[in-house]
């Protein structure tokens, strides 16, 4: 990847996403954990084929979005995130427009409750048609707080009793495309 620190202006945080096997018990740990006010939004990203990185059109509660373009490594770990967001004001219409200039590659419905501690975004996810999944995302400011955001997401994965076999390599958009891809063999397609 060619996502050095501070390269080209690009924000980076540090991410980690799991399978939650309890999205009950992950909401009781997160509330003992905020360090500010839940939030609760409904999300449709619909992502586009893009030659480097991801590309994808967040749309939020269906009254605004957020264009997101992003570079990280598939690992199951956690893992630097290099990304600009831009603030839309009419996501319908880009919607239709990227669709059009570059196709789709997927979409992704889900319910997200947000939760903050500290610098981290806790994000507990209830995505269609996969499941519910629990992220993590320290907000890095500085070059040398990846260090302690890593060790931050080590102890909050302890905190909510992630196994290593619940640690996701993919993003939303690709394990959806997964999952049409094996419906579509099923079906014959």
């Amino acid at each position: 990847m060619n996502t050095a620190a501070g390269h080209s202006g690009l924000a980076c945080n540090i991410e980690f996403k799991a399978r939650l096997a309890s999205a009950v018990k992950a909401h009781q740990v997160a509330r003992e954990l905020a360090t500010a006010p839940v939030e609760q939004q409904f999300q449709l990203d619909t992502y586009f084929s893009c030659q480097h990185g991801r590309l994808k059109l967040r749309e939020i509660d269906h009254q605004r979005g957020q264009l997101i373009w992003y570079q990280r490594a598939d690992q199951a770990m956690a893992r630097e995130s290099h990304y600009r967001l831009v603030e839309i004001a009419d996501p319908e219409t880009l919607r239709q427009a990227l669709g059009d200039a570059l196709g789709v590659s997927g979409k992704v419905e889900k319910q997200r409750t947000i939760y903050w501690f500290e610098n981290v975004r806790i994000h507990i996810d209830e995505v269609v048609s996969l499941g519910d999944f629990l992220e993590f995302e320290a907000i890095i400011t500085k070059m040398d707080s990846r260090k302690a955001a890593k060790a931050k997401l080590q102890w909050l994965s302890k905190a909510f009793s992630i196994s290593a076999n619940d640690v996701l390599t993919m993003s939303y958009g690709d394990m959806v495309g997964l999952e049409e891809s094996i419906s579509d063999q099923r079906d014959g397609k």
